[in-house]
């Protein structure tokens, strides 16, 4: 009896290890290029004038992404957007379910979050799903807007992020994460997004760079 249950635990043992890595070779793939460079964004997006931002080193170890852009744009007006663009491009960090999302960053810098929905943007490569959160800090009041990408496929969430990859199991070859967030100091999200709007359509009529320009990574 004792030998019967023995050998039962060590069979159930055995097909324990070997889902777990039947489950964990469906995830060792490459990662594609990006499909833009994001220094390739320019500095004049229709009426907004650009400057580049410094970047924390304490940030950019948190951040330990591919490649990245931190921008303020200015209109005519002497409205400012503050963007901020990433690449993640290593099979660990492609991994992840929608890194550095604002509803975590920003209460982690004592923000308070006010009010959030998802509106569809629609651009030239059809509607982009964009998630606007409204955050207050003291006397301050900011919105943001902000969509990652993965390929063909755009996203606001973690759970959609979770979706996106269980769908990508078993595929060899993966795109790269995009992170797009473009900031206004705004009371409201609606009088927020009629500006940034504006500048998200600038923005996605970007070209893309051609995507065989630059290596996979290797998992």
């Amino acid at each position: 009896m004792i030998r019967h249950r023995i050998l039962l635990v060590a069979v159930a043992i055995s097909l324990s290890f070997t889902s777990v890595h039947w489950v964990r070779s469906g995830y060792q793939f490459a990662v594609e290029a990006p499909q833009i460079d994001l220094q390739s964004v320019p500095l004049t997006l229709g009426p907004w004038q650009g400057e580049d931002v410094d970047i924390q080193e304490e940030t950019l170890g948190v951040l330990s992404a591919h490649s990245f852009i931190q921008r303020r744009y200015t209109d005519v007006i002497g409205r400012e957007i503050s963007f901020h663009a990433a690449i993640w491009g290593t099979p660990k960090e492609v991994g992840m379910a929608a890194p550095h999302h604002p509803e975590i960053c920003y209460p982690s810098a004592k923000w308070t979050i006010m009010d959030r929905r998802v509106v569809d943007l629609k651009a030239e490569q059809g509607v982009i799903p964009v998630e606007l959160i409204h955050f207050q800090r003291q006397s301050r009041s900011i919105v943001t807007a902000q969509w990652y990408r993965m390929g063909d496929t755009c996203f606001t969430s973690a759970d959609e992020a979770r979706a996106e990859l269980l769908s990508r199991w078993g595929e060899k070859s993966w795109p790269c994460v995009e992170k797009y967030l473009i900031q206004l100091s705004q009371s409201d999200i609606d009088t927020g997004w009629l500006v940034l709007s504006r500048f998200a359509k600038e923005l996605l009529m970007i070209k893309k760079i051609d995507p065989t320009a630059v290596k996979a990574t290797d998992s």
